[in-house]
């Protein structure tokens, strides 16, 4: 066990890396540091005001829209923290073997389940749309050709080619209008 300056690191980092945890949840779930009020739409006119010009670039509505977003994300990032808090000091510790137990019985099965059909998935796509899929080009291709069949890019390049006399006198008949109003 850790005493002292060393336990108090040691929690430390703990929390950090909770915080940090929920930083990003709070981003990638939360809407990051949008507040979901139009609020900040409400200071562009601090942006956009010319008494701001002798000031050398100075923009206090670019700094208060900053400091209000990264309020925004600490509090969400913040109550993240408490909730995690507030489940691990609810339920009880589990014993090592009670840990054990549940990963090799329960959650190791579940993951291979869930890992085959997520490698079985496109193929299962691929048979019932019949057609090929990116799965089958060459590393990095991903022009439209990769996706589909020869059939489909025949027919694809017929639809795509535009007679040039046609777009032609369509380009001329409206700039002939135009001349005439």
């Amino acid at each position: 066990e850790y005493s002292g300056m060393r336990w108090s690191f040691f929690f430390m980092a703990e929390y950090a890396a909770m915080f940090l945890v929920s930083a990003v949840a709070a981003i990638l779930f939360l809407g990051g540091w949008n507040i979901g009020i139009p609020i900040l739409e409400k200071i562009t006119w601090l942006q956009n005001a010319s008494s701001w010009e002798g000031l050398g670039g100075f923009n206090p509505g670019t700094y208060i829209t900053h400091l209000i977003g990264m309020v925004v994300i600490v509090t969400k990032a913040s109550l993240l923290v408490i909730v995690q808090i507030w489940v691990r000091w609810t339920f009880p510790r589990l014993r090592i073997d009670q840990v054990m137990t549940t990963c090799l019985k329960y959650l190791l099965p579940i993951s291979c389940v869930l890992f085959l059909g997520a490698t079985l998935w496109p193929l299962i796509l691929l048979m019932s749309i019949g057609r090929t899929s990116v799965i089958f080009a060459p590393l990095g291709d991903s022009s439209p050709r990769a996706t589909q069949t020869s059939v489909e890019s025949e027919e694809a390049a017929q639809h795509s080619v535009i007679e040039p006399s046609v777009v032609a006198t369509a380009d001329s008949a409206s700039s002939k209008e135009r001349v005439k109003k």
